[in-house]
């Protein structure tokens, strides 16, 4: 996946040429903005010719299913996660904005592939 600025500023240029901008500021300044998949943020890239197309194809399709909203919840940071170490990180409580500004752990995958379920 990767980051497509160009909709972001597009995105951003739009808000300030409808005198919108204000509703994403708050009092103490800009609010984090989180935009994603329906945003046009993120993109899916083309697969390197050694991804086996059926990698391919089973990861467009979870592509899908969570930009459709198919995870359990609003946010794959709303869920039980555990840390690469096996310390619990959230026991099902949505991360706020605050702790996912100071992440400073990465997901346990070792034999799970889906570590926030």
């Amino acid at each position: 996946a990767t980051f497509n600025w160009g909709a972001l500023y597009t995105a951003v240029a739009q808000l300030v040429l409808n005198h919108t901008f204000a509703e994403y500021v708050g009092p103490n300044g800009p609010r984090h903005w989180w935009p994603g998949w329906e945003e046009g943020a993120v993109e899916l890239t083309d697969f390197s010719f050694v991804v086996p197309p059926s990698v391919a194809t089973q990861v467009q399709e979870e592509t899908r299913r969570v930009m459709h909203g198919g995870l359990h919840g609003d946010t794959v940071f709303c869920r039980r996660i555990v840390d690469n170490t096996g310390k619990l990180i959230t026991d099902g409580a949505c991360l706020d904005d605050s702790e996912l500004l100071s992440m400073t752990w990465l997901p346990s995958a070792a034999g799970d592939p889906r570590p926030w379920e």
